[in-house]
């Protein structure tokens, strides 16, 4: 997932797959520390401060952090690109971790599960806790690199949406994926081959074998081809593909 990085707490190699369980918190909640967009702006913006996160409603969990996927998202927040969200805010649009304290309602999700996080607000992330709805985490095998399972969280959901929601796509449709070596574009590729899809993958030349490799026939746009050498792949549809997101429908 080339275009997701991830903040991940800094372990030793002993203690990185131990799941951490904090004790259970006072009345006033967890403290811990989170990184905060303090005005609109450039990354200049973003300080380091203290943060409490409350105790759990009935039907909520509070997750200690382990990772947090950065995401373009993230940008558009800090520079006031979606005026609904105000600072000071804390970005991070997904993250995971272990659950430290639940509801009184939660019954199938207790303290030491491993758990991946859709930041409520897309924010929270950046942060040494966050407070979650139950339906918002998800939980995962504890082996697994927490870093690996964030990157999985925004892009493949987005690429799950773009497929059946944005514009439906039927099994077996051929579709032109742009970016396709990207986060959101390679779980599109992962996702269609799983639908049968006949898929084209906009990248660079570089980034061509990849393509190929999650099941897109690689198309290079004439300007990856010229800095690279490589001739460029083009095909012209029998009509104009109708964009949809990062997808686009091509007429078979």
């Amino acid at each position: 997932m080339t275009t997701t990085g991830t903040i991940q707490e800094k372990t030793d190699s002993a203690t990185r797959d131990t799941p951490i369980v904090t004790p259970q918190p006072a009345l006033d909640g967890f403290p811990g520390r989170a990184v905060f967009a303090t005005k609109r702006g450039g990354p200049e913006v973003l300080q380091v401060g203290e943060h409490r996160v409350p105790r759990p409603g009935t039907d909520e969990v509070v997750v200690a952090v382990r990772a947090a996927g950065v995401a373009f998202g993230d940008i558009m927040l800090r520079e006031g690109l979606r005026r609904d969200v105000r600072p000071p805010i804390i970005p991070g649009y997904d993250a995971a971790g272990i659950v430290v304290a639940v509801g009184a309602s939660v019954t199938d999700m207790q303290p030491g599960d491993s758990v991946a996080v859709r930041t409520s607000g897309s924010t929270g992330g950046y942060a040494t806790h966050l407070l979650a709805p139950r339906w918002a985490a998800v939980p995962y095998p504890a082996h697994l690199d927490p870093a690996a399972v964030t990157s999985l969280v925004l892009n493949y959901l987005t690429a799950f949406q773009m497929l059946t929601r944005a514009a439906p796509i039927a099994d077996g449709a051929t579709i032109l994926v742009h970016s396709a070596a990207g986060g959101v574009g390679s779980a599109l590729l992962q996702l269609g081959a799983l639908r049968g899809l006949r898929m084209f993958g906009t990248a660079s030349a570089g980034k061509a074998a990849f393509v190929a490799e999650h099941g897109g026939i690689p198309t290079i746009s004439p300007t990856s081809s010229k800095a690279s050498g490589s001739p460029a792949t083009t095909r012209t549809p029998s009509s104009p593909p109708a964009p949809i997101g990062t997808a686009t429908t091509w007429p078979t």
